[in-house]
């Protein structure tokens, strides 16, 4: 358990722990709060870092390995998306307008941003999933970075993300370091099969039809969108945001049937407050 998806887990943790700062009215939602915040929490690390010293040089040997291997990865897929991202950096049309929407309303509201309105009923709260756009919008007020920019910032971000909690997940279950970390790239680039079947088997033409006609895979009562659509289409959508943590989520799930199978009780109190947090992130977000 000393491996753990940091990337995806320290920002929304982060993030979190400023939502309940504005939530309950503590401080305003401005890039002072985020900033004292950020502080405290970095003192408080350091300190029990200092402090803990030769368990954590420990833990870092053993783990140096895992830590390349995903900064690799992030940064890679991050480059990579980021440039396929100035391609197409037009917010427009389908669902990014709205996503756009949410997450400037958080940028440009300061003192009592919680519960957001609805955008399209003023004065009344949106009854919509909105802490993936919170969780977002922390870091964009934080750098003062334009939303323009961070929404096409936050859309590579994603795809790194899923991938390293894809490693941790993979690895979790085999315990193969090499195979774990390429199969972690086969739901970024692999998951829309139908796509290639239809271009290099069937002959249709590749074009926005294609793209389009190849977006979900329809399962009655619903459907599923595929991730790999979603990056390109650079849909901010509640559903993709959260795709990291479901991974984390579905990989605590194993961790807690193995260690309840060997008897060791212990482990799965310790994970507890991770597991309680990404169950919240899959329905808040």
């Amino acid at each position: 358990s000393d491996l753990f998806p940091s990337h995806d887990t320290g920002p929304s943790l982060f993030a979190f722990f400023i939502w309940v700062l504005v939530r309950t009215k503590l401080l305003p939602f401005s890039p002072v709060t985020i900033w004292i915040a950020f502080f405290i929490l970095m003192i408080g690390s350091l300190l029990v870092i200092i402090k803990n010293k030769e368990t954590y040089y420990s833990i870092f040997h053993k783990i140096k390995f895992h830590i390349i291997t995903t900064e690799v990865i992030f940064l890679s897929l991050f480059v990579i998306f980021l440039i396929l991202r100035t391609g197409f950096p037009e917010i427009v049309w389908s669902e990014k307008p709205m996503d756009f929407t949410f997450l400037n309303y958080f940028v440009r509201h300061f003192e009592n941003p919680l519960p957001p309105q609805d955008p399209w009923a003023a004065g009344s709260k949106m009854n919509y999933y909105y802490f993936s756009s919170f969780f977002l919008a922390t870091f964009h007020k934080m750098f003062s970075i334009p939303t323009s920019i961070g929404f096409n910032l936050s859309i590579a971000m994603i795809p790194s993300w899923l991938a390293i909690a894809g490693y941790f997940f993979l690895f979790s279950l085999t315990g193969k370091k090499i195979i774990s970390a390429f199969v972690a790239l086969v739901p970024i680039f692999f998951s829309n099969i139908e796509a290639l079947k239809l271009w290099l088997i069937d002959r249709k033409v590749l074009d926005f039809h294609l793209f389009w006609g190849t977006a979900r895979l329809l399962a009655e009562p619903g459907f599923v969108e595929y991730p790999l659509w979603s990056f390109l289409f650079s849909d901010l959508h509640a559903h993709v945001v959260v795709l990291p943590f479901t991974l984390i989520f579905l990989t605590l799930l194993y961790f807690f049937w193995k260690f309840s199978s060997h008897g060791n009780i212990r482990p799965i109190f310790q994970l507890m407050p991770l597991f309680a947090f990404a169950w919240a992130m899959r329905f808040l977000s």
